[in-house]
């Protein structure tokens, strides 16, 4: 397979970057930043609710339903491509004809152990002529050969696309490398990656990722993401620029959205806590930042400790279910209901949980 000259870069900063301010971006905003996106010559933008379409029918927090946020966009910047993100669950399925007037991309993320999950997602977009990327979730908690089997199993299931999606942000640009290789081993379509910066690497794995043929690369203003963020999209293009790529994209254009669109809202940029490397160095996906925070303190522990003890708990799972919550406080000797019941009382919205990316 050929390689373009340049890599598609795919905009997440009005998905991903959604988690930072509880997904409260409002169609204004939404139309706002598209425009000025489209204006600095990105091409490519996400648009959802952070966890995913439907997450607020789900009871997940939000201002607008995901139509409201792409008819705002697609009406202020027509031109843009429109991607979404879906998390595999069956009451998303019956909410895509709704949305496929507005984007060209349907991204489905799943668990890499969980492929199969994405068939009547792919067969739904398929059936609108709609570009389809599997988004292999937690990728760096399975080997390489094991993702590549995944790749494989994405591409027979009619995938346009298949992702390496660094959930933890634990990869190593010599990672990357691998993982990616594993794949195309396997496949023939086109690869992407989406990268976190838990332990300041997102840059250097994306850049490593278009020199290992990942032909879609994800990015975003300042890096705005979930936990410690994505990849920074003005150093990516910074870094293309000095290979004298990506001419027709304004660097000043892309900070002058952060200063001019996004600044009051978010306040400061994503930075890296010690939550967040001691989620890489465990490998953890937990259900929610603070809630993560409180348990180690009720636990007395710091988070360092608190993520290496879990992930000892819950062995070679992907992520922490309710089920492996419950060993926990039992292994402690703590009723785990009680505890919910009484947080619950106390603070009814620390229970939001995360999303499968």
């Amino acid at each position: 397979m050929s390689l373009p000259t340049e890599p598609t870069i795919l905009d997440v900063t009005l998905r991903d970057g959604s988690y930072l301010i509880n997904h409260q971006y409002t169609p204004e905003v939404v139309s706002e930043v598209a425009v000025k996106l489209f204006e600095a010559g990105i091409k490519n933008v996400e648009i959802s609710h952070g966890a995913g379409i439907g997450s607020r029918m789900m009871g997940m927090a939000g201002l607008v339903d995901d139509e409201e946020l792409l008819e705002a966009a697609k009406k202020a910047a027509p031109n843009i491509d429109i991607s979404i993100f879906i998390s595999p669950m069956d009451f998303c399925l019956p909410l895509i004809p709704g949305l496929v007037d507005f984007i060209s991309l349907g991204r489905v993320g799943v668990n890499i152990d969980e492929v199969e999950k994405a068939e009547k997602f792919i067969q739904k977009l398929k059936k609108y002529n709609k570009t389809v990327s599997v988004q292999l979730v937690r990728s760096h908690g399975r080997t390489p050969e094991q993702v590549g089997v995944a790749a494989k199993k994405a591409q027979e299931l009619g995938a346009d696309i298949v992702y390496l999606v660094d959930t933890f942000g634990s990869f190593t640009p010599e990672e990357v490398k691998t993982y990616l290789a594993a794949m195309h081993s396997q496949i023939k379509i086109a690869t992407g990656f989406h990268g976190h910066n838990h332990i300041g690497l997102a840059l250097a794995n994306t850049l490593q990722a278009w020199k290992q043929g990942a032909t879609w690369l994800d990015a975003s203003i300042l890096g705005l993401g979930r936990g410690s963020g994505n990849t920074n999209l003005a150093s990516l293009i910074f870094k293309y620029q000095q290979k004298e790529m990506f001419s027709k994209i304004s660097v000043p254009k892309l900070g002058d959205i952060w200063n001019e669109n996004l600044k009051l809202l978010f306040q400061t940029p994503p930075h890296s806590r010690l939550r967040d490397i001691a989620y890489s160095q465990s490998k953890l996906d937990f259900p929610s930042d603070p809630f993560f925070e409180l348990l180690a303190h009720f636990f007395h522990q710091n988070v360092w400790e608190f993520s290496t003890n879990v992930r000892s708990f819950i062995g070679e799972s992907l992520q922490v279910s309710d089920d492996d919550l419950k060993r926990i406080f039992e292994k402690y000797g703590e009723d785990y209901e009680n505890f919910i019941s009484k947080m619950k009382e106390d603070s009814p919205n620390d229970t939001q949980t995360n999303s499968d990316h």
